[in-house]
């Protein structure tokens, strides 16, 4: 076993070397990536599952994603010689993702492409960058359950923004977002609905020496389509975050955002779709209401914990329905301590509540996962890791039929064992 375990530290040393960068005169060169797999059982020595309450936007990930996902970037940047720091620079940045869920046919290929920008540096007065093309622009989540409750870029048909303007103590950005939404007509036929938006933020405007305000407001226009029968439709979205150093030990994130109409987020990796079709609902004059909160211990001694704290509540306005409300409360922690030098023992507690009145059912989903991982490095957020979990979730019997899948489609409770690897660089 203990041969084992150092086998194990080994490989994971090996991929938490940090990628060095090719350089060659101006030219330098850096390899990104994120890498994660597991393999595990459920009941009957089925597949592993997942296990996500209905209406919920995410799930507790932790021992509890059934699925391989990679990405793969190549980053390059002109740097030239001897250049003032103020000096014009580029960058280049291509990305390729693959993802496939556990029980579902198909290859693991690296055939969708997620980022392809270029980014100018240093293009206007003041130290002002300019961007165009397909961008994860800082992008803000709920690490653990994978949720993103601020990313307006992301699957975009592309951008093209301005950032590192000086404002009021931080810095503003400005990007201008072309989306489009496949969407079934009546014929059958898919038709394409387009969307224009325009994002603006103020960043990192001091408060006082551990706290930093942020801000964001956002304006989308769903354009018109005949054949669809809908109409233009615009919606905006306004928002705040505020971050808090060494406050017990850690830091706490507050973040609040409004949104409504067409700026409607519609799903888990963000991006407002301009409709959206799921339970035959067309969104006309909705809105949605979002509180987050994350507080990370990263490490305090031989100890290191996140706990988030979240509420949604959403109105889709569905024509023809009486009471059309979503309201989602998630809470959750998980603590990890280090029992050797490699060794840690984690622990993640989740908890959804989820009801929905257009479906008029209302219920709880816990998730209870215990694992013990191997690390060379001991932190919340170092990878490598690998991991060796067991997961347990219950849930209200509104649920029964929709959780677990067809392994536990008649069940409120299941279970999953396995183990996991995830890397990123």
């Amino acid at each position: 076993m203990r041969s084992l375990t150092f086998a194990a530290v080994g490989f994971l040393s090996v991929l938490s070397v940090s990628t060095s960068a090719l350089t060659s005169g101006p030219h330098q060169l850096e390899l990104d990536g994120y890498i994660r797999h597991s393999m595990g059982v459920s009941k009957s020595g089925q597949e592993q599952v997942s296990f996500q309450a209905p209406g919920a936007q995410a799930k507790y990930r932790f021992g509890n994603e059934a699925d391989t996902y990679g990405e793969l970037a190549v980053d390059y940047h002109y740097l030239p010689e001897g250049g003032a720091e103020d000096a014009m620079s580029y960058q280049l940045y291509f990305m390729q993702s693959a993802y496939q869920k556990h029980g579902e046919p198909g290859n693991f290929t690296f055939d969708n492409t997620e980022q392809l920008y270029l980014k100018l540096n240093n293009v206007l007065p003041g130290g002002v960058d300019l961007w165009m093309g397909k961008r994860y622009y800082d992008r803000h989540d709920i690490h653990m359950l994978d949720y993103y409750w601020l990313n307006t870029v992301q699957g975009a048909e592309g951008a093209l923004g301005l950032e590192g303007m000086a404002l009021w103590g931080g810095e503003a950005s400005a990007t201008l977002i072309r989306t489009a939404d496949d969407v079934e007509a009546s014929d059958g036929s898919t038709e394409l609905l387009y969307a224009t938006a325009l994002d603006m933020r103020l960043f990192d405007v001091q408060l006082s020496e551990r706290s930093r305000i942020n801000f964001w407001a956002f304006f989308n226009e769903r354009h018109q389509n005949e054949k669809l029968h809908l109409n233009a439709k615009a919606g905006w979205a306004l928002g705040s975050w505020l971050v808090t150093d060494d406050i017990l030990y850690g830091e706490l994130l507050n973040g609040l955002t409004l949104r409504s109409g067409a700026a409607v987020q519609q799903n888990h990796f963000g991006g407002p779709q301009p409709v959206r079709t799921s339970d035959d609902r067309v969104y006309e004059d909705n809105w949605a209401l979002e509180w987050v909160n994350q507080h990370t211990i990263d490490v305090h001694g031989d100890f290191a914990v996140q706990s988030v704290f979240l509420y949604g509540l959403a109105d889709g306005d569905v024509p023809g329905k009486d009471g059309s409300k979503v309201s989602w409360l998630s809470m959750g922690s998980r603590p990890m301590y280090r029992l050797s030098q490699y060794g840690m023992a984690s622990f993640e507690l989740g908890l959804d509540h989820v009801r929905d009145e257009y479906k008029d059912e209302e219920g709880w989903l816990s998730k209870t996962t215990l694992a013990y991982e191997l690390k060379p490095r001991f932190s919340f957020y170092d990878r490598p890791t690998l991991r060796f979990f067991a997961t347990y979730a219950h849930w209200s019997d509104a649920f029964v039929g929709q959780v677990g899948g067809e392994t536990y489609l008649a069940d409120n409770e299941g279970w999953t064992l396995g183990t996991q690897l995830e890397h990123w660089w």
